[in-house]
């Protein structure tokens, strides 16, 4: 017999941890201005349902007014493809929960959801820790161009 009805979502459990690197144009300065930003980390995740551990590469881009200084900061809602080891996709869009200097390192924290491909509906949170930026380089004329740092991402869903 054959049973009707809506499909199964996947089951999520999965933790990764990687690397991070962001560009912005034009650089971050002292002053809050519009910066054009662009980041891609890499990972390596495991859990459910995969059954060895599995690259994974994350690409967020956007636009947002950024500054060098924390106080200034205004949270902006980001949207990031997720490109799972297996060649699926999942995109997600989270906001910023935390975004604060914890012993000396900027840490920025967006949680949200799957909004389209694998894994609809679950639950994303993803931490950025970046070294502190150089403040010489904030009052420079190019201002900060780039940050690297560590990266990881949880997605949990239920069926």
């Amino acid at each position: 017999m054959l049973w009707g009805g809506a499909a199964r979502a996947e089951l999520a459990a999965v933790a990764c941890v990687g690397t991070t690197d962001t560009k912005y144009e034009p650089g971050l300065k002292n002053t809050q201005q519009l910066v054009k930003f662009s980041g891609d980390a890499s990972l390596l995740c495991t859990g459910v349902p995969f059954l060895l551990p599995t690259a994974v590469s994350i690409h967020t881009e956007g636009q947002a007014p950024l500054s060098c200084d924390l106080s200034l900061f205004s949270p902006v809602r980001s949207r990031f493809v997720i490109q799972w080891g297996d060649g699926t996709t999942s995109t997600a869009e989270a906001e910023p929960v935390v975004n604060e200097k914890q012993n000396g390192q900027f840490v920025l924290v967006v949680k949200g959801k799957v909004v389209e491909g694998r894994f609809p509906g679950a639950l994303v949170t993803r931490t950025l820790i970046s070294p502190t930026l150089d403040l010489n380089v904030c009052d420079s004329p190019q201002g900060v161009n780039r940050a690297e740092g560590l990266a990881s991402l949880e997605v949990v869903s239920l069926p």
